[in-house]
């Protein structure tokens, strides 16, 4: 079929407005991932805490996705039959840290959970290596899928053309299948937490009241058997680890009714999904940068190093 100039003028501007939102995009989450990775690097307080160890490895997907996320921007505007091959491999690389931030994000969220229950400390960290053994193979496996699918995928044409998945559609099934399962586990472990934290809040402040009015109805101070502060300090942490998580629950999840509703809507026609695919490489940047975004504000050591007032 023959394409008229008002057309191949439309596609090109269409191009250059994809591929200019997606550099802007892409560096800055690629400059504010690299801050949060060594921010929590250079933080011993954030090393030691298992909560943001697990952090980590998010945040280095969200790095390499930002980086592979701009890496196709330059394929598209530059694509020959040399890199071909370079073309398919940039956007695996980009679907696999989609599923893997939100993979990750399930694990961070049963920690959260495990965490908060009425458990030995070694019983919790026991738990906690054989969650990562379990994060390491669930990792293994969606790499290893997603490059067998996408080396039986592989079409013929320009960039776009290369990643026929539309003429696969049990990978959108799959893709969208994973996407509900992680959410539905993060939703419903962020609650039992919040109930757990709130149960053992209550019961910490019940005990704390009871120590006061005995201590000034005996008119004598005591200083055994009083763990308040201890209590509350790890509260105030669960807290807040449950607030960080929440978050990025949440950014997750409006990404992903974004895609759901875009792929609801879409038609067979091949133009419209090569511009639903750019947009959903533009949606999980975003997500990208409001997470990294958010870990500076919230975390204090990473605040501390960003506005030199660490100590």
């Amino acid at each position: 079929m023959n394409v008229t100039k008002d057309e191949s003028q439309v596609s090109l501007f269409q191009n250059f407005t994809f591929t200019s939102t997606n550099s802007g995009i892409a560096c800055m989450s690629i400059a504010l991932n690299f801050l949060v990775l060594v921010g929590f690097l250079a933080a011993k307080k954030l090393r030691e805490n298992p909560f943001y160890r697990l952090l980590i490895p998010l945040t280095v997907v969200h790095l390499i996705g930002s980086t592979s996320g701009f890496g196709y921007t330059i394929v598209i505007l530059t694509y020959s039959e040399k890199v071909r091959y370079v073309c398919v491999i940039v956007f695996t690389v980009i679907m696999s840290c989609t599923v893997l931030s939100f993979v990750q994000t399930a694990i961070l969220s049963l920690d959260r959970y495990q965490s908060t229950l009425p458990l030995p400390t070694s019983v919790i960290l026991n738990r906690r290596k054989i969650l990562g053994y379990i994060a390491t193979t669930v990792w293994l496996i969606l790499i290893l899928f997603m490059v067998v699918i996408t080396g039986t995928t592989i079409g013929d044409g320009d960039c776009y053309a290369l990643q026929s998945f539309h003429s696969r559609p049990e990978m959108n099934v799959f893709g969208s299948l994973i996407i509900l399962v992680t959410l539905s586990i993060d939703i419903l472990f962020c609650i039992l937490t919040f109930l757990n934290i709130r149960k053992q809040s209550r019961a910490v402040g019940t005990h704390v009241s009871s120590i006061r009015k005995n201590q000034t109805r005996e008119g004598q101070l005591s200083t055994s058997n009083y763990p308040t502060t201890t209590m509350q300090y790890k509260m105030k942490n669960k807290r807040h680890a449950l607030t960080v998580i929440s978050f990025l629950i949440v950014t997750h999840t409006v990404t992903s009714v974004s895609r759901m509703v875009i792929l609801v809507s879409i038609t067979n026609d091949p133009s419209t999904l090569n511009s639903v695919r750019d947009v959903f490489i533009v949606l999980q940047l975003i997500t990208y940068v409001l997470d990294s975004v958010f870990c500076i504000i919230s975390i204090r050591p990473l605040r501390e190093i960003f506005t030199c007032n660490a100590v």
